[in-house]
């Protein structure tokens, strides 16, 4: 665990509540807004795009008062170029492939420059060296981790609550070794974040918006390829079997959402109401009690995992595979029950 002092701590906590409350109220004087989109978005007053902002201030402003290590800074800054690209992306919409390309040269130059990528992977049942291509599944990975964690940014508290989810599981499963300081700041900006999320203490609502997203699971999904890595080099097995489950939930959902859109003849990237959150509302309609099922079901996915791993290494990749496969059963079934549910409160109505 980080051993940041007290009055570091202070400083920050009370630094960055000063400077959300006055933030919240200049996103409105600038009214960077988010739009309020029929059939799509759940929210009918305004809200505000700040979660890009508060994080990139926040993180650079902790780098005077809070002694990183050099791998840490190099994060943050490195998370403050992809955040920005997260704010362009909620004001202008960039397109898809523009998009990738450019989260693509950000990830691929970091983990060149700090040397955080798989030479090999060990999948069980056998070990794959990677080599020249570590880098580029690498960068796939950190990809695939943040556009998975960006489906589940749809109601009040659930990306920040995974996110301090991860960072708890990180402390207690996961080698944190540099990244300890950082980890530590951002699960309090969150926690502070959430303030304006749900509109406390007189603050304006604030939504993360991409710019947000990114930088939270940019940083979470780096502190896991740093903890992989380490465990390689003391020549612990099955490490990369420990990363597929503790993103299990984030990667079943992706592959569930965008399997159903292919059969639906959408493309994956399309927005709407769809995952697992919207479909868990129309049933109980209680989105703190869905948040609160969410991250559960998250740590006991990876803590199930980490379990089958520890017991059956060369089965947890087929296991894996398998509870893949039932976690769309089981939303297929959940959608159809979903659908009826609404389908009655309708006729109720009428």
């Amino acid at each position: 665990m980080t051993n940041l002092p007290f009055i570091q701590l202070l400083i920050l906590i009370f630094g960055s509540l000063i400077y959300l409350y006055i933030f919240s109220n200049l996103l409105k004087v600038i009214d960077f807004q988010d739009p309020i989109i029929p059939g799509r978005s759940l929210h009918d007053q305004k809200v505000y795009l700040g979660g890009g902002f508060f994080f990139i201030t926040c993180l650079l402003f902790s780098l005077l008062i809070v002694s990183y290590s050099a791998l840490e800074i190099s994060m943050i800054c490195a998370a403050s170029a992809f955040g920005i690209l997260g704010i362009i992306d909620d004001r202008i919409t960039l397109s898809v492939r523009l998009k990738f390309i450019l989260q693509f040269i950000i990830i691929i130059g970091f983990l060149f420059w700090s040397g955080l990528s798989f030479s090999y992977l060990e999948v069980g049942f056998a070990t794959i060296s990677l080599g020249p291509f570590g880098l580029i599944v690498s960068t796939a990975a950190v990809m695939l981790v943040i556009n998975a964690l960006n489906y589940f940014d749809g109601i009040d508290g659930l990306c920040l609550g995974l996110v301090l989810t991860k960072i708890l599981l990180l402390f207690n499963y996961f080698f944190i070794g540099n990244f300890s300081s950082l980890l530590l700041i951002l699960a309090i900006l969150c926690v502070i974040f959430l303030f304006a999320n749900f509109r406390l203490i007189g603050l304006n609502k604030l939504f993360l918006g991409d710019g947000g997203n990114y930088i939270l699971s940019f940083i979470i999904s780096l502190a896991v390829i740093n903890s992989l890595s380490h465990s390689m080099a003391l020549e612990q097995k099955h490490v990369h079997l420990n990363g597929l489950w503790f993103f299990g939930l984030l990667f079943f959902e992706f592959i569930a959402v965008s399997w159903t859109r292919r059969q639906e003849k959408r493309s994956i990237f399309e927005p709407g109401q769809d995952h697992l959150h919207h479909l868990l509302l129309t049933r109980w309609n209680n989105p703190v009690g869905v948040t609160f099922v969410i991250c559960i079901l998250s740590a006991f996915i990876f803590v199930i995992g980490y379990k089958v791993t520890a017991i059956l290494p060369q089965w947890s990749l087929v296991i894996f595979i398998l509870t893949q496969i039932g976690y769309v059963f089981a939303r297929s079934l959940l959608k159809i029950n979903s659908w009826s549910h609404g389908l009655r409160d309708s006729m109720n109505e009428k």
